[in-house]
């Protein structure tokens, strides 16, 4: 058994020394209300000191590097809010190490779509008396979200307390249902 873990040291030892940068592993895409963030682990047997790269590239452009994230060491996350600014179309994003003049090769996240991969709340509703009735408002939680929201189709059942349906309405984010 001692054997083995000295050839794993020694493989492990080569791959830093004889210039073998370990790719990135796990990346992932943490993605909530369109605020994108990209966080990855070092490779097996990495060096400390390495700077990790951030690029990306959708089918309309070529790969560019994400500005805040060219010398990445601690913590291994990016931002990229700002450069998947597209929302509905595809993008590709690779991370590689860096130590010094070599790189690992690039480890890819799976192609993400900010419209469908991003995890939205549902929107607020503001209840308000309307005379006799109730009126329900929706709402986009921010205004940087609103023409997102807007985008959408809404479904609001209202209910009383034996379980018949009250109201309903299908609509996009100014509906206004009225009880």
């Amino acid at each position: 058994m001692d054997h083995v873990y000295t050839l794993l040291m020694l493989i492990v030892s080569c791959s830093v020394f004889c210039g073998h940068v370990p790719a990135p592993i796990n990346l992932k895409i943490e993605s909530r209300h369109f605020i994108h963030l990209l966080t990855w682990q070092a490779g097996p047997g990495s060096p400390s000191g390495l700077q990790y790269r951030v690029i990306f590239r959708n089918y309309k452009n070529d790969w560019k590097t994400v500005d805040n994230c060219t010398a990445v060491r601690f913590p291994l996350l990016c931002n990229l809010t700002d450069v998947l600014s597209d929302l509905e179309i595809t993008y590709y994003i690779n991370v590689t190490a860096v130590s010094g003049n070599k790189t690992s090769t690039p480890s890819s996240h799976p192609p993400f779509i900010p419209v469908s991969d991003t995890e939205l709340e549902p929107p607020p509703l503001q209840v308000l008396p309307c005379n006799l009735s109730l009126c329900v408002h929706l709402h986009s939680p921010s205004e940087r979200l609103e023409t997102v929201y807007k985008k959408f189709t809404y479904q609001l059942n209202v209910t009383s307390n034996q379980g018949h349906t009250v109201g309903s309405a299908v609509s996009n984010i100014c509906m206004t249902l009225i009880i």
